[in-house]
């Protein structure tokens, strides 16, 4: 209450009247920052949290402006001084009762000055920001692991970029505030290849400013690679840096190239049975197979005949054997035959007439097999040896049964000059005979049995063989 020109009247809202009686001549408006909502109050109310007055004699408190703040509590007694939301946050709501409750400035965006109530806007390109940014093109905040500031080698920012984004795959960021992930001219040089986060066009990362990404042997990076491409079947190569697919090197001769981004310690030799006689051969099922009477080691370029005293009978084979037992094998792609009669074959044999029976010995069959089948000339013939077989000997010479070698039998028509004995005679191919009863000869050579002389008149020839009457 309060007495005016001695009438008694209630405080009004907004004013409040501390004495009683009539030494209260006038009622006193509510200070700055308090208010009444009432009459005949004593004292002012102070303003809640998030509430102010910024005039004397208020009925009520009006919310904290945007991009301010009011604490009114106990320790903070500021009602009627809203403070400023600080640099980097902003106050998008009236009400904020203390500076935790104005936002930290978005992601990607910056809030410039204080009192903002609402973000200034977008951080530049080359620039990032997760929160709390204080300008366009923020300075980093913590030089380890900043929350805002400029974009780092190896990474590209875009307007309102929320994090570094790393230079992408096949490009390379070499400075700060790179504003784009291919700066023109950017991309990886060829011979190299870049992966995520590149800071060098030879592929070296922030992490490691030194290493480079060489394309390795087998491989090829044109410009931009992202990684190194595998020369493909049918191809390899032994360099490093290779720039496009036409340095890969066509597969040799005698290799298969079946795998994609081979080099030239893992190209696969051309496998046994099988040969290899073109380049960028790539699949080692097609391959040809080795003709029947050839050879194909590893590694074969062209199918190589079988050498003469070998054969091989079956296709596909790596190696030829030695020729069999009773056969010859002249090689050159032809295979076994048998061996001809006159003639032995102890394996390996190259030719038909390489080992002829010897002469003093024949052959009556083929496909002889050692020296030991020869047989022996038999007594009366000669064998001049190999296909000659069994003749008569001459009329007049002796063929005895091992003639005059004493191992085989006679080798030619006279059995070296072996004459006929004396009291005998010796018919073409016949053993030698005895001269008859009444006969005789003191001769040798006799060739027939009317060549033995007649005994004498008064001598006896009684016997047979007789060289001279009795």
């Amino acid at each position: 209450m309060y007495c005016e020109n001695g009438s008694e009247s209630q405080c009004e809202s907004g004013k409040h009247c501390p004495q009683k009686g009539h030494s209260q001549s006038s009622q006193i408006d509510c200070g700055i920052g308090t208010y009444t909502d009432t009459t005949g109050n004593i004292n002012c109310k102070v303003c809640a949290n998030g509430e102010f007055t910024n005039s004397e004699g208020n009925d009520e408190c009006d919310p904290c402006t945007l991009g301010y703040y009011c604490d009114n509590s106990d320790d903070n007694r500021l009602a009627g001084y809203p403070q400023v939301c600080p640099s980097g946050t902003y106050g998008s709501i009236g009400g904020l009762t203390n500076v935790t409750s104005c936002t930290t400035c978005d992601p990607g965006s910056y809030c410039e000055g204080e009192g903002s109530g609402a973000v200034t806007g977008l951080t530049d390109k080359g620039f990032f920001s997760t929160g709390g940014a204080t300008q366009e093109q923020p300075i980093a905040d913590d030089d380890t692991n900043p929350s805002y500031g400029p974009c780092q080698p190896g990474t590209y920012c875009l307007t309102g970029s929320t994090a570094e984004n790393p230079c992408s795959a096949g490009y390379y960021c070499d400075s700060e505030m790179n504003t784009e992930q291919s700066p023109s001219g950017q991309e990886c040089d060829a011979g190299y290849y870049c992966e995520s986060g590149s800071i060098s066009q030879f592929g070296a990362t922030i992490d490691d400013p030194t290493s480079i990404n060489l394309c390795p042997p087998g491989f090829y990076c044109e410009q931009g690679t992202t990684a190194p491409q595998g020369c493909p079947k049918g191809t390899y190569s032994s360099n490093s840096g290779l720039e496009s697919q036409n340095e890969c090197t066509s597969c040799p001769k005698g290799f298969v190239c079946d795998k994609t981004g081979m080099n030239s310690t893992d190209i696969t030799s051309c496998p046994a049975g099988s040969y290899c006689d073109q380049k960028g051969l790539d699949n080692i099922a097609t391959l040809p197979i080795c003709d029947a009477e050839h050879e194909c080691p590893v590694g074969t370029v062209n199918q190589v005949p079988c050498a003469a005293g070998t054969a091989q009978s079956d296709t596909g084979q790596e190696s030829c054997y030695s020729c069999p037992l009773g056969e010859y094998c002249p090689g050159n792609g032809v295979g076994e035959t048998s061996c001809p009669q006159g003639y032995y074959c102890d394996g390996g044999t190259a030719s038909n007439d390489a080992k002829p029976c010897p002469p003093g010995t024949y052959a009556d069959g083929t496909k002889y097999q050692s020296l030991s089948q020869c047989k022996n000339c038999t007594a009366g013939k000669y064998c001049e040896g190999g296909p000659g077989g069994q003749q008569n000997c001459q009329a007049g010479y002796e063929c005895p049964l091992f003639g005059n070698q004493n191992t085989y039998g006679c080798q030619d028509s006279t059995c070296s000059g072996n004459l006929c004995p004396a009291g005998q005679f010796c018919l073409s191919g016949q053993v030698a005979e005895d001269c008859g009863v009444r006969t005789y000869s003191p001769f040798e050579g006799l060739d027939a049995s009317d060549a033995c002389l007649t005994c004498p008149a008064g001598q006896i020839c009684s016997s047979t063989g007789l060289i001279e009457p009795i």
